[in-house]
């Protein structure tokens, strides 16, 4: 019998602030899914814009 089940994925990336976004919107294109939050490990892990 299926279930719908959900993944959170939490990877560490390094690099320009704009290549983070575009690994994340490959990585979620990827799994079908969409992302839902970045975050600045090196300021705190403020959470970055996602719209």
């Amino acid at each position: 019998m299926s279930h719908e089940y959900r993944i959170e994925v939490r990877t560490n990336f390094f690099g320009t602030e704009e290549q983070v976004y575009v690994q994340a919107e490959q990585l979620a294109r990827a799994c079908g899914g969409e992302v839902t939050a970045i975050f600045d490990a090196e300021n705190g892990y403020e959470e970055l814009p996602t719209d």
